[in-house]
This record gives C-alpha cells, structure tokens and sequence, in this order.
C-alpha cells in the first residue's frame, strides 16, 4: 500500500515537478517571503532596490542554481550578502545584462568573419 509520499511524488512526476518562472515559491528556494509584490502601478525600482536571487533569477529567466554558480565563479551579476541573504542591487544588474548583450554580438560578429 503506497504511502502519502509515493503518491504524492507519482503525482509531481505526472505533472513535471520542476517550478516554472512565476511559480516560484519560498518553500523552495528557502528564501523569506517578505519581498514586495509589484502591482501594475508601482513606480519602476530605483538604482538602489534590492533585489533577491529568486526575483533575479526569474528577470534573467534562468534557475536559481545558476546563479548560485555563477556567484561562486564571479561572473554573475554584482551580489553581496546582507545579513545571511544574498541580493542584488538593480543598479547592479540592468549593466550586467547589457554586458552580456554586447558580449553576444561580439562573439557573433567575429563568427560572421571567421
């Protein structure tokens, strides 16, 4: 007689147990839950917002793990702990992004040439 467990793993498995972006939730990412909701009407953050691994992970659209190594190689986003949490000042992310941006172009156009 299977156990509430096995039923409940059959049942992740049936319907894919990896979280998707949106539905990420504290209980997995053993993050405190007391980050701000955005409401349409909220004014865009300012340079000096915080933000956490699991609010970066879902604008860089890549898993939470990711980030977590690439922290631990240095070529992620600028983070820093405050307290026991890791986050990341907007500021700090948007030029990241573009780096990568430009990083990409370039890789491609010497593609282009080779």
């Amino acid at each position: 007689m299977p156990d509430d467990n096995q039923e409940r793993n059959v049942q992740m498995s049936a319907r894919g147990a990896e979280p998707r972006l949106g539905q990420v939730s504290s209980h997995i990412t053993k993050e405190p839950t007391m980050t701000h909701h955005r409401i349409p009407n909220d004014p865009s953050p300012a340079g000096d917002e915080l933000l956490t691994i699991s609010e970066v992970a879902a604008i860089v659209r890549a898993p939470i793990a990711t980030l977590r190594y690439w922290r631990h190689l240095g070529n992620g986003p600028r983070s820093f702990r405050l307290g026991r949490r890791v986050v990341y000042r907007v500021a700090d992310l948007q030029p990241w992004i573009d780096d990568q941006a430009s990083a990409s172009d370039a890789g491609a156009a010497a593609s282009e040439q080779g």
